[in-house]
């Protein structure tokens, strides 16, 4: 047994790492019979893998805080080999794991999902209870003006995104212009009187949510606060009117039609009966 602080060579550890190596690839059974012990050990003292994790993770273990040098990062890589000197080279994913675009990965499948969301949700998440101050609010508010407004290249990509519309047609994002004066809470609330408090698309009433509904605009132009172009919304639903817009224009417009017998061109454009 080697005394305390006393450091193996280098070469030494290389002779033992192939001859270790060697022994194994000439003896495979030992190598399975090692590997089937073990799991029967673990299978059988689960506790022994809990202290293992204990002293192994965290600032528990004898890796915490250190890194690979470039030296042993550029081992590493070499080691791996490429093309043919590569494990995983000819190897393919059986149909079983193999990635399917449009659905999750097998390895992090509904098991995963339903592990995650009992590690995450309620009481077990680390932000249960847990309230932003006002002021941590208004600070995030001005980082992210902050952020669109040095980054205006991104406002764009969402807001192309959210129409459904080619980048290169974007015309403009109007999410943080100020709204019209006539925007106002009387304004609002006459909306909301004549949807009878209620959200259009899923009809929960104000009272039930706790909270005002929001008063969208169809045509997503803030200056045209019309009530033939405004509707009261909760905020899910609210939430949902982003993506998909011209065919959320169209349904609220038919929608407006039928019930308030307001009057839009075929291009959703609204007609103003000042007359009336």
């Amino acid at each position: 047994m080697p005394k305390k602080g006393y450091k193996q060579s280098e070469e030494y550890r290389k002779r033992a790492s192939e001859s270790k190596n060697k022994f194994y690839k000439n003896h495979p059974e030992i190598r399975k019979r090692i590997s089937k012990s073990l799991k029967e050990f673990y299978k059988n003292h689960p506790e022994a893998i809990e202290h293992l994790r204990k002293i192994n993770t965290g600032k528990n273990s004898h890796r915490w805080g250190t890194h690979h040098s470039p030296k042993t990062k550029k081992k590493m890589r070499e080691s791996a080999g490429k093309g043919k000197d590569n494990h995983g080279y000819g190897k393919h994913f059986s149909k079983k794991t193999e990635y399917k675009k449009g659905k999750n990965h097998p390895m992090y499948g509904k098991k995963w999902s339903k592990k995650m969301s009992e590690r995450m949700t309620g009481k077990n998440n680390s932000n249960y209870g847990k309230l932003h101050s006002e002021e941590r609010k208004q600070k995030k508010s001005k980082d992210m003006k902050e952020f669109y407004k040095n980054h205006p290249e991104s406002i764009k990509r969402i807001s192309a995104n959210q129409q459904g519309i080619p980048l290169n047609q974007w015309e403009k994002f109007v999410s943080f212009e100020p709204y019209t004066s006539d925007f106002n809470k009387r304004f609002k609330e006459a909306i909301r009187e004549r949807d009878n408090h209620c959200c259009v698309v899923c009809n929960k009433p104000q009272e039930e949510l706790k909270r005002l509904l929001d008063v969208h605009h169809i045509d997503y132009d803030k200056l045209n606060s019309f009530p033939q172009n405004c509707v009261s919304l909760c905020r899910n639903c609210h939430l949902k009117t982003n993506a998909n817009r011209k065919a959320w224009t169209v349904f609220f417009q038919k929608l407006l039609k039928e019930n308030y017998n307001y009057q839009y061109t075929q291009d959703q454009k609204i007609i103003l009966d000042f007359i009336k």
